[in-house]
């Protein structure tokens, strides 16, 4: 609907085009991040495609590659036991600023 008062090609068309991938680029982040997990991983890939889409979705979603929303070392732990229902013992777990940075996983078989 946005798009259906300008005539293609013209300047007007162009920068119409440009705010509507712009206000979607900005509702895939929104979305991207309230869900988390492969949301945040498609949406990263997206950020990658730049030879493929528009410009405006490739800066939009590029900040999911070093500022994704962080998950907990306990949201991390309560995958791997319920959806992989595996026993997990966390022997060791590294922080930073950044977020987790490195954990060990040792499964009980």
């Amino acid at each position: 609907l946005t798009m259906r008062r300008f005539s293609e090609g013209g300047e007007q068309y162009a920068e119409a085009m440009k705010s509507a991938h712009k206000r979607s680029a900005e509702k895939l982040l929104a979305l991207a991040c309230a869900n988390g997990g492969v949301f945040i991983k498609v949406g990263q890939h997206l950020a990658a495609l730049g030879y493929l889409l528009p410009e405006e979705y490739v800066k939009t979603l590029s900040v999911l590659h070093s500022r994704a929303p962080e998950s907990s070392l306990s949201d991390a732990k309560k995958v791997f036991e319920e959806d992989l229902h595996l026993k997990v013992l966390l022997q060791s777990f590294f922080s930073s600023q950044s977020g987790v940075n490195c954990f060990q996983v040792v499964v009980d078989a």
